[in-house]
């Protein structure tokens, strides 16, 4: 029987292309770079049907004929990663919010599992104390070492999996060719409760495969069914090839002054901002859209501050949420204060000689992960009113805290001190919204 290598050596003519169709359904189709994979980047060997490696994926030419930035750079985009891509275990341990400084406990395992001998590693913990994180720095670790790899949510997986399965034969099969072929699997929030007889038995047999073959798998999950399947079971257990993670600490917290609940936080997000307007056309609708622009980007990488300005109605304050929304799934201890209703607060607990309650109360907002201040300008000047403002900005300014800022154009009347700080560029990027009030009409 003719070997492997003897297949590999002889060219494109014992190559089969993976399907295109076994890429993600709804994914817009570029220019196709290989002809040999279709840009999958694996192929399958055309051998006897007796052979030991009929229908195995192995890496495609191109992956052999890239440079190191090429490789890293597709290996990335093939994982589908996506907003995660920046998260390593060093961006964890330098972090400042909460839950990572609270993660670190963890990293020896993690950042141990490349390299060990180990094929399954499980993370399990209640939502939101980083366990996508942590998941997500482990793939990364593996694309910085050029292993090829997949980050699936359990839904996008299951959606896929039906998906294919109505398409054709072939979209099916080369579908589970790629999640049984990859050297690093990782399933993102795995949950089971919903899924068909049939999609969990195609699952189960997947990590079966993955497990006996000895292929890395990371999955993490808040809990699992109580009647799991032996098989997997089994396999969990296992305590020379698993390992699981418990993740236990106290979910970040949100405190919010002022109307905005988290339930209204929830309701702003990056996806129902229209950055269209209100009929708006030219220079307006364009800058609208970098305002959009600027604030996805911004909550992807929170460094310094952001100081939206506009007039009331811009839409400064849903962008301001829905970076603090964004931020809050990724576990920041955030505070959301409209600036009058802090200092009303404020004022209220002080006079009442709640001296403590004051402290407490100011020194959490002072020391947020991430604090956001809505309308700043509309409130009442005294001189306590801004030795308090600036107590805070200063603080934050030093530390160099993540702040987001809204003010109207017309804020004349604040400390020349805190002026000074929202103007300074190595810190703060101020960006002034010229759309009108998009409350008259639809936005």
């Amino acid at each position: 029987m003719q070997n492997l290598q003897d297949f590999l050596s002889k060219g494109n003519d014992n190559k089969t292309p993976i399907s295109l169709s076994s890429k993600d359904h709804g994914q817009i189709e570029e220019s196709i770079n290989c002809q040999q994979c279709n840009d999958v980047r694996f192929v399958r060997l055309n051998l006897p049907i007796d052979h030991i490696d009929f229908g195995k994926a192995v890496p495609c030419d191109c992956v052999f004929n890239e440079s190191d930035e090429e490789k890293l750079d597709k290996f990335q985009k093939y994982s589908r990663i996506g907003s995660f891509e920046s998260i390593n275990f060093d961006y964890i341990k330098n972090a400042d919010f909460a839950i990572a400084k609270n993660l670190t406990e963890y990293f020896i395992d993690a950042q141990n599992f490349r390299t060990s001998k180990l094929k399954f590693l499980l993370i399990q913990s209640n939502s939101g104390l980083g366990k996508t994180l942590i998941s997500a720095a482990i793939l990364n670790d593996f694309i910085e070492n050029k292993i090829p790899s997949l980050f699936y949510n359990s839904n996008d997986l299951f959606e896929q999996l039906y998906s294919a399965m109505n398409d054709n034969t072939q979209s099916y099969d080369d579908f589970l060719i790629k999640l049984r072929s990859i050297p690093l699997l990782v399933i993102d929030d795995l949950v089971l409760h919903h899924v068909s007889s049939w999609a969990l038995e195609k699952f189960i047999q997947l990590l079966i495969y993955r497990f006996d073959q000895g292929l890395k798998t990371v999955i993490n999950y808040i809990e699992l069914p109580e009647e799991i399947d032996q098989r997997i079971v089994s396999r969990f257990e296992d305590k020379n090839q698993s390992q699981k993670i418990t993740i236990t600490q106290d979910e970040s917290s949100f405190t919010s002054i002022g109307a905005m609940s988290i339930e209204q936080i929830q309701n702003y997000t990056f996806t129902n901002f229209n950055p269209q307007g209100h009929g708006l056309l030219g220079e307006e609708r364009k800058n609208l859209q970098d305002a959009l622009g600027l604030a996805k980007s911004w909550s992807d990488n929170p460094d310094g501050w952001l100081v939206l300005i506009g007039s009331p109605g811009c839409g400064k304050t849903h962008l301001a949420a829905a970076i603090c929304n964004h931020l809050i799934k990724l576990n920041y201890d955030a505070c959301f204060a409209s600036v009058p209703d802090l200092l009303d607060e404020f004022r209220a607990s002080f006079s009442n000689k709640g001296s403590s309650n004051f402290e407490q109360s100011f020194k959490k907002i002072t020391q947020a992960d991430l604090l956001v201040l809505d309308d700043l300008g509309a409130h009442q000047n005294s001189p306590w009113v801004d030795e308090k403002l600036y107590q805070i900005f200063n603080y934050r300014y030093i530390k160099k805290m993540p702040t987001i800022v809204t003010k109207n154009l017309e804020s004349s009347d604040l400390d020349l001190r805190i002026k000074s700080r929202l103007s300074d560029l190595k810190l703060a990027t101020n960006f002034e919204i010229l759309a009108p009030d998009y409350r008259i009409g639809s936005f």
